[in-house]
């Protein structure tokens, strides 16, 4: 808000007599001074969020460590970094629950190494890393996982799976599910996952399903949600993150109002 001689413009006078008095083309260049530049463009993303701040402090430095690995990211821009750092930050919440971590979908390993890296590791909690690791015809994929698991720094909590999904089911989660990431790019194989990992999902949990909002549809994955009591809210990434609707229960006297 302007001002002048230490007061609000707008308090001395309205705004709508004040547009009344300015000619309408001062009045558009005043507005546009006032409000500031355009919206911002960095690295092909445009936001009023201040993007840059992904690629500074410790998320950065674990991104960039892990990056490199896939040669079908270069050059970075900011979607891929941001899609990692939703990841990273639902699995950070879903956290402050029980339960065991899993990623579906590792290919050359970026997100999983941030969500180890940045939450899960020196936790005590198991992470459940499933992938076949087969060529995919037409797509840069990993198919070496020893490159891959090398990330993790022979972590015996960091458990490899080498199967597709849901073939790679069921898994050892004693703990439940804190929270899992779909990454596949098969949406059938993650709508035949899902009935098992909500199951599995702690009251807590949290799975993020990177595809979501990527494919021809999301129904698919909002019956299957919906049939089990789950709900699922679309990032601004098109990641999917979905969570279980509390368990009905009879209201006390101390839940009304």
């Amino acid at each position: 808000m302007p001002y002048f001689c230490g007061l609000a413009i707008f308090d001395i006078v309205p705004v709508r007599v004040l547009r009344d008095l300015v000619p309408p083309l001062v009045w558009r260049a005043g507005v546009r001074v006032l409000r500031g530049r355009s919206t911002p463009t960095y690295q092909g993303v445009t936001s009023l969020a201040d993007l840059s701040a992904l690629h500074r402090g410790r998320f950065a430095t674990v991104f960039d460590e892990a990056f490199p690995n896939n040669p079908d990211l270069r050059p970075d821009g900011n979607l891929t970094r941001l899609r990692a750092y939703t990841t990273m930050t639902f699995a950070a919440i879903a956290l402050r629950g029980p339960g065991d971590v899993v990623s579906i979908g590792i290919s050359y390993g970026v997100t999983p190494k941030v969500v180890y890296e940045l939450v899960v590791k020196g936790r005590d909690r198991n992470y459940h890393l499933v992938d076949p690791f087969w060529p995919k015809d037409g797509a840069n994929y990993a198919d070496d996982p020893a490159p891959v698991m090398a990330q993790f720094g022979g972590d015996p909590c960091v458990r490899l799976h080498r199967n597709t999904a849901p073939e790679a089911l069921p898994l050892p989660l004693d703990r439940g599910l804190a929270f899992a990431e779909l990454c596949t790019g098969d949406q059938r194989a993650e709508l035949a996952s899902l009935p098992y990992l909500i199951d599995q999902l702690t009251p807590q949990g949290v799975i993020v399903i990177d595809d979501y909002g990527w494919g021809p549809s999301t129904v698919p994955y909002d019956r299957i949600a919906e049939y089990f009591n789950a709900q699922i809210f679309v990032q601004p990434t098109g990641q999917g993150v979905l969570t279980k609707r509390p368990a009905n229960r009879p209201r006390s006297a101390a839940d009304r109002c």
